[in-house]
């Protein structure tokens, strides 16, 4: 949900949200500011008149639980639209099989480390 949070800020790039949920120094918060700083470039804006917009966690399950290590396998429900001052317009509505990685932070605190998203560089490719 922390993410789409970000993705709705759009043109503003805010990722405090998400480091409750992943340390700054993860892979999937450099992946994240790097395509959020991608859509910036481009000048894409969230479409807050599309009122159907939402995520939803459909399922969740842990696949792995191990003392340094859990992964989870979610299947999620991408709903927003993307537009910029070009005309362009990114509809993304999807179901999306996603795999999350968790570690514990200094603190001891379970965190997502890093995430694998099969859509993600068709998302890049195509609208970028």
């Amino acid at each position: 949900m922390a993410e789409f949070d970000v993705l709705r800020e759009m043109p503003n790039k805010n990722l405090e949200g998400l480091y409750p949920f992943s340390p700054k120094e993860s892979p999937t918060i450099k992946r994240i500011r790097n395509y959020v700083e991608k859509y910036q470039k481009a000048k894409y804006y969230f479409d807050k008149d599309y009122k159907e917009a939402k995520f939803e966690l459909v399922s969740c399950d842990l696949i792995a639980d191990e003392l340094d290590l859990k992964v989870l396998k979610t299947m999620e429900h991408w709903d927003f639209i993307l537009k910029n001052n070009e005309g362009k317009t990114f509809y993304y509505k999807v179901f999306n099989g996603q795999t999350y990685y968790l570690r514990k932070d200094k603190d001891g605190v379970w965190k997502i480390w890093d995430n694998y998203n099969p859509n993600l560089q068709r998302i890049m490719s195509n609208y970028i």
